[in-house]
C-alpha cells in the first residue's frame, strides 16, 4: 500500500517527521538530500524515533538511547534487542510516497 505522505520541502535536511500511512506511524528522515522511511517507534519502549538526533544516518532514540540505521533498520545499539522496519519511499515530481 503506498501513500503520499507530503511534499520534498515539507521535509528538513538532517532531520526526522512522523506520517502516517493507513495508522501506522512511520519517521521519515531526509539526509544528503535523500529520503529514508523506517518505523516511528523504537521497539524497547515505543519512544518517537522521529524526535530522536540523527548523525551518519544513525538515529537515537530519545528516550533510552537505543540506535538504529536509517538506510537499513539495523541495531546499532541498545537497549533495544530488535531493529525496525525500513519502508520504500521514493518522489514522484515534488511528492512524496511511501509503500509498507
Amino acid at each position: 500500500m503506498e501513500k503520499m505522505v507530503g511534499k520534498v520541502s515539507d521535509f528538513g535536511e538532517g532531520a526526522g517527521r512522523m506520517v502516517s500511512v493507513d495508522g501506522k506511524a512511520i519517521a521519515v528522515f531526509k539526509i544528503g538530500g535523500k529520503l529514508f522511511a523506517i518505523d516511528e517507534l523504537c521497539p524497547h519502549a515505543h519512544g518517537p524515533l522521529h524526535e530522536g538526533a540523527v548523525e551518519n544516518y544513525i538515529v537515537e532514540c530519545p528516550w533510552h538511547g537505543s540506535q538504529f540505521d536509517i538506510r537499513s533498520g539495523r541495531l546499532a545499539r541498545g537497549p533495544s534487542t530488535s531493529g525496525v522496519n525500513t519502508y520504500r519511499i521514493y518522489v514522484k515530481g515534488e511528492e512524496v510516497f511511501v509503500d509498507i
